[in-house]
């Protein structure tokens, strides 16, 4: 089995094996969508990488390639798409979920950006692989976003209840405005 496979049954049911189409010709195609990728040439890179999806829906490559064009287009929901279906294929690949952490985070996302991020850390092998280590470069980068973001949160889940204690404290009954109750009327009238 080809190592850009996932699951034996997976293989089995894919076009290129119905049609006979080796995996070194999908790997070709592959390498080529990548080719374009890098030379700006996207509808073409697109193109290559959609016939390999078309063949084999379980090669990790065309979709990265795919997720990669969506991040150059600025299209975030439909990279992070591409590159969630990359880890479906391949669950080990650090820069797979390192690129989906990167759309999450351009999709404001930055909870579930920064879980993706440390999962691409957490894949890193002792020798160590350009995906953890990018991985770690985008948490330190923005550190400081994912920070405020968990403030807000808490400052979200907390606010309701200061509001209420705002509320029901109540200020001294000097001014017509701060009178409340029947008793802080009578007060105030009879000073």
């Amino acid at each position: 089995m080809s190592p850009h496979r996932r699951k034996p049954d997976v293989e089995a049911s894919t076009r290129a094996t119905r049609l006979a189409i080796p995996d070194h010709a999908l790997a070709a195609l592959e390498y080529q969508a990548r080719r374009h990728y890098r030379r700006w040439w996207l509808d073409e890179a697109e193109r290559l990488a959609r016939m390999v999806v078309r063949f084999d829906v379980g090669r990790p490559g065309a979709w990265f390639v795919l997720g990669d064009i969506e991040m150059r287009r600025m299209n975030w929901e439909r990279a992070f798409g591409h590159f969630q279906q990359a880890v479906d294929c391949r669950r080990g690949d650090s820069m797979a979920w390192c690129r989906g952490a990167e759309a999450l985070y351009r999709m404001g996302e930055l909870e579930r950006a920064e879980d993706w991020a440390r999962h691409a850390v957490s894949l890193e092998p002792p020798g160590g692989n350009p995906g953890a280590k990018r991985a770690k470069r985008f948490l330190n980068r923005h550190r400081a976003d994912f920070e405020k973001s968990r403030l807000q949160e808490a400052d979200a889940s907390a606010a309701p209840t200061q509001k209420l204690e705002a509320f029901t404290t109540r200020p001294q009954p000097e001014h017509p405005a701060n009178i409340h109750s029947l008793e802080d009327y009578r007060s105030t009238s009879a000073e």
